[in-house]
């Protein structure tokens, strides 16, 4: 299957052999290039590569997902940047909403983001901080911000300040203060070693420092704080 970036398609399911009154469960191994939501409807996010499931009554399918942009390509290399405010043209281009309750929603053409990861244009960015970027949303279509965590568990971090960026996946190292006002310093994978964004925890980083198992720096044991 080829899917632009932004476009849907629903799979329709056959296990041979398997459980024809069992509703397949849907996954993908890549989320971040193309998700399924529980109807089977797969939604490219990233020029790339990737395969979604279908697990019934013991039996499972899969589909191979090439996702392409306006380029025609999908992402097997390096991914080029753009400095200044030039677009991104691997970033889905469509309408940001916000709600009463001040949450934020995309949608794309006819498709809603939800229960997914998008990469996608931030028409508000500051200057310095991009035109695009990683933005999750919840079933019910609303933009996370602050801490998240994935069905692997793993730990990621949406901006939480209204700066132009809020929502926005963060990289690298940041300080993060708790519920008291207490700031630690974490390492979120920049694009390789994990899945980009993820937390690293109960390790040293690709830089040489050491993190807890809260994914909090130490140094000799101890938690760094300001």
């Amino acid at each position: 299957m080829r899917l632009r970036v932004g476009s849907t398609q629903t799979l329709q399911v056959s296990i041979e052999g398997g459980d024809t009154e069992t509703v397949p469960v849907f996954s993908s191994d890549n989320p971040g290039i193309a998700s399924v939501d529980d109807k089977g409807t797969v939604i490219g996010l990233r020029r790339g590569t990737t395969v979604i499931r279908a697990r019934a009554g013991g039996k499972e399918a899969s589909c191979t997902v090439e996702v392409w942009d306006s380029r025609g390509s999908s992402d097997r290399g390096s991914e080029s940047r753009q400095s200044g405010r030039s677009q991104d043209s691997s970033a889905v281009v469509g309408t940001w909403t916000m709600a009463e309750d001040g949450s934020w929603s995309f949608s794309s053409g006819e498709t809603v983001y939800r229960d997914s990861w998008g990469y996608l244009h931030n028409p508000y960015a500051n200057q310095g901080n991009g035109e695009s970027g990683w933005f999750r949303f919840d079933s019910e279509g609303k933009m996370v911000v602050g801490w998240y965590q994935d069905l692997d568990g793993r730990w990621y971090y949406l901006n939480p300040v209204s700066d132009g960026s809020l929502g926005k996946m963060l990289t690298g190292w940041q300080w993060i203060p708790d519920a008291s006002g207490r700031e630690y310093c974490y390492y979120f994978y920049p694009d390789s070693g994990s899945p980009m964004g993820s937390m690293a925890a109960g390790l040293t980083t690709p830089d040489g420092y050491s993190v807890n198992e809260q994914g909090r720096w130490c140094v000799d044991g101890e938690e760094q704080t300001r």
